[in-house]
């Protein structure tokens, strides 16, 4: 069924991904970090997302994050397992007026955290790519693997207040 009228498919993936903006609140919290995470919002239909775009997934020490959940295999930047790593598809990003400080992709295999800083920004590509979630065709914001963090790093630069 197409994913625009799939509002069950719409929901679990909108739920999914919550669970695992949880999961990484809670391991800034256990890096002692001030976290807050956005109170999860269900939308009634799967053409109402549009209205959450501002819609911010986390904070740490007051700067925003994006999260990605990835059915990929990844325990570090040197193992991605592609040459880019999708940050956000172009028409979300690009809505967005507040633009998170990082993307963090977390493997849902090994549960480990990549980010993708702003920082990078510049070198990001735009691909399209079928989206086998959704089952349709995406633009999306791509980042080149060598800017890819892994989650120590990201750790260090927060603490460090480098934003």
């Amino acid at each position: 069924m197409d994913w625009m009228k799939d509002d069950a498919k719409f929901k679990s993936e909108l739920i999914g991904g919550y669970d695992w903006e949880l999961f990484v609140a809670w391991q800034m919290l256990l890096e002692g970090f001030s976290v807050q995470v956005s109170k999860l919002k269900i939308r009634a239909r799967v053409e109402d997302r549009h209205k959450f775009a501002q819609q911010k997934d986390l904070k740490v020490n007051g700067w925003i994050y994006e999260i990605k959940s990835r059915n990929e295999k990844f325990t570090c930047p040197i193992d991605y397992p592609y040459g880019t790593a999708f940050v956000e598809t172009v028409k979300s990003w690009d809505a967005k007026i507040m633009k998170p400080v990082a993307t963090l992709l977390v493997s849902r295999e090994t549960k480990v955290i990549l980010a993708v800083p702003l920082s990078s920004r510049f070198a990001w590509k735009v691909e399209e790519k079928y989206d086998r979630t959704r089952e349709i065709n995406e633009t999306f914001y791509a980042s080149p693997k060598r800017f890819l963090w892994d989650f120590n790093y990201l750790v260090q630069h927060i603490r460090e207040q480098k934003w």
